[in-house]
C-alpha cells in the first residue's frame, strides 16, 4: 500500500496503513515527517519535502523569516500536495513507457467507484 500524509499522523491513512500491515502487506509511506507515526510503521519511505499542516505557525512567521528560516506562504499542506501530484504523475509517466502502456490502455482497466 503506498499511504501518502504530509504529517504522517493522518488517522484514516495511519489507520488504512496499520490495518494493511496486519494483513502482510508492505507499506511505502509517502511524508515530510519519516519520524511520524506512519513512518515509523512503514517498510520504507518516500520523502517529499513540503510545508504540511503541522508546519503552520503564522504568529512566529517573521521572527522566522528574520532569521533566515524560510518558508512558503501556501495554505496548510498544499506544497506538499501539489509535489507529491508531479511525483506521482512521474512515476506514472515512466511506468507508462516501460511497460509499453498508453493512456487508452490505463482507461480501460480504470475502476470508477461512484
Amino acid at each position: 500500500i503506498i499511504a501518502i500524509s504530509g504529517s504522517g499522523e493522518t488517522n484514516t491513512i495511519v489507520s488504512a496503513a496499520k490495518i494493511a500491515k496486519n494483513r502482510g502487506s508492505k507499506v511505502l509511506a509517502v511524508t515530510s515527517y519519516p519520524e511520524s507515526t506512519l513512518g515509523k510503521l512503514s517498510d520504507a519511505y518516500v520523502f517529499v519535502k513540503g510545508r504540511t499542516k503541522k508546519e503552520v505557525d503564522d504568529e512566529n512567521y517573521m521572527k522566522r523569516q528574520i532569521h533566515g528560516n524560510y518558508t512558503s506562504l501556501t495554505p496548510l499542506g498544499t506544497a506538499f500536495e501539489l509535489t507529491t501530484l508531479v511525483f506521482l504523475d512521474a512515476i506514472v509517466s515512466e511506468l507508462m513507457e516501460k511497460m509499453q502502456q498508453t493512456e487508452s490502455d490505463l482507461k480501460a482497466r480504470h475502476t470508477v467507484l461512484e
